[in-house]
């Protein structure tokens, strides 16, 4: 009986593993950017299928010498002395194939929970991106779509936060791309402060993030908004020394009734473009027909996300190149007098 109870509890380990892991290698067949992972998932699927076949195995050879053991009684010796040594042996041989089974069923545990391990790993590093640490756009579309199911099956409101860093070219190209990589983690790390536990926030693209504000109100979404800029625009991100200025466009936009999530992702990114064409540096709402402004100091327009060091701004701002246009308008002016 207990070998039977073994069998079937392989079975259902072995059909939950198998569900698992083919929904994971189905999510990664979508994207051919994973067909590594889709690889390496595969060959641990096979070897687990191995692992619980051989365990299987086990269980049936182990099944098999009890029924020898059994058929050895049926024919009993009449001596007294060879029933009891038969006895004895059928003993014995069953105490040594339940010591094998119970071996290689513990090596075969061990072995299914490093690659129960092994397969979490690859899934959450699919889901991870790689400089950040924060999720990636994978895990921001799955959290939307969850988030959205939630929304029509019981009317839960949910808000969408988008974000993206200002001037950031022009930071890569003053500062060089491990500056960049440095500014950027450290925007994400802000964004995670100052969002909630229950928020999540991914990076989206090269600078853009989103943060996805699950069970929140209009009210509680718009002042998010407002504290993740401000939380970015005072934050100390030093290069070399220096602190670099950095700032974020913010565009927020709540569920609506009846509303898809892709509909609250373009509305959302259309606030966090009217931030952009309104001077960076500030937040904007959707509010389902038009934007609005969240922020309520007017940004500097000529505020650039850029070091302020004279070896890395532009050309144009250097106090010697006014100098210089300075005196080609007097000698301009001077030369057209005397001509005249």
């Amino acid at each position: 009986m207990t070998a039977i109870w073994l069998g079937l509890g392989l079975g259902l380990l072995q059909l939950l593993a198998g569900i698992v892991i083919g929904w994971s290698l189905a999510r990664r067949a979508t994207h051919n950017s994973c067909a590594n992972d889709a690889s390496q998932l595969h060959r641990l699927a096979q070897h687990v299928h191995n692992l619980v076949r051989d365990a299987h195995g086990q269980v049936d050879e182990h099944q098999a010498e009890i029924r020898r053991i059994r058929g050895e009684f049926r024919h009993d010796p009449d001596d007294q002395d060879d029933l009891a040594a038969a006895i004895f042996r059928s003993v014995s041989r069953v105490i040594e194939a339940n010591e094998r089974l119970q071996n290689e069923l513990f090596r075969a545990e061990q072995q299914l929970q490093r690659k129960e391990r092994q397969i979490e790993s690859h899934i959450a590093e699919a889901r991870t991106d790689v400089l950040t640490s924060l999720p990636n756009r994978r895990a921001f579309d799955d959290a939307m779509k969850q988030q959205s199911a939630l929304h029509q099956r019981k009317g839960v409101g949910f808000g969408l936060i988008h974000v993206d860093v200002d001037h950031f070219k022009q930071l890569n190209d003053g500062w060089g791309h491990p500056a960049g990589d440095k500014v950027l983690k450290s925007v994400a790390a802000t964004i995670r402060k100052a969002a909630r536990q229950t928020d999540l926030v991914a990076r989206i693209g090269g600078e853009e993030f989103a943060v996805v504000v699950p069970n929140t109100s209009a009210d509680a979404l718009m002042a998010a908004a407002e504290r993740i800029r401000a939380a970015v625009e005072t934050a100390s991100i030093h290069i070399r020394q220096s602190r670099v200025p950095v700032t974020i466009s913010v565009g927020a936009a709540m569920i609506c009734e009846g509303e898809t999530a892709d509909s609250l992702i373009a509305r959302s990114d259309a606030a966090l473009y009217a931030s952009k064409h309104g001077g960076r540096n500030c937040a904007h709402w959707h509010d389902g027909t038009e934007c609005r402004r969240l922020t309520n100091a007017e940004p500097a327009l000529t505020e650039h996300a850029t070091m302020p060091d004279h070896r890395v701004r532009d050309w144009w701002d250097q106090p010697s190149w006014h100098q210089v246009c300075d005196d080609l308008r007097r000698s301009f002016a001077d030369f057209v007098g005397r001509d005249g």
